[in-house]
């Protein structure tokens, strides 16, 4: 991939020896019930795509209310790197909207 991490990132110090396939260290297992709406963006070219995608599939069954925003040939954190990029405005004006959404509710 085209990502700014490398492939074989390591892990373990993340993870401080806990195991990686609980709600608390990764949403993929996590109990939804008490999430509220999310917005969740990706660069299309990041190593972690794909378990991001899996993610928001895994919010949606659960009734979560997702905006999802994928910016193709970005790489992980990509606003917080490219902030004056196209792409970390559109994320920008997204939010935005999300936000207001969220507290008109």
């Amino acid at each position: 991939g085209k990502d700014i991490l490398p492939p074989d990132i390591p892990v373990d110090p993340y993870l401080h020896g806990a195991d990686a396939r609980t709600g608390t260290t990764s949403p993929l297992f996590a109990d939804l019930s008490t999430y509220p709406p999310l917005l969740v963006t990706a660069g299309g070219d990041e190593m972690f795509v794909d378990g991001i995608r899996a993610f928001v599939d895994w919010a949606a069954l659960a009734d979560i209310d997702v905006d999802y925003i994928e910016e193709p040939g970005m790489t992980h954190v990509f606003e917080i790197i490219s902030p004056l990029s196209r792409a970390t405005g559109r994320v920008y004006r997204r939010l935005h909207a999300f936000i207001d959404g969220v507290l008109d509710d």
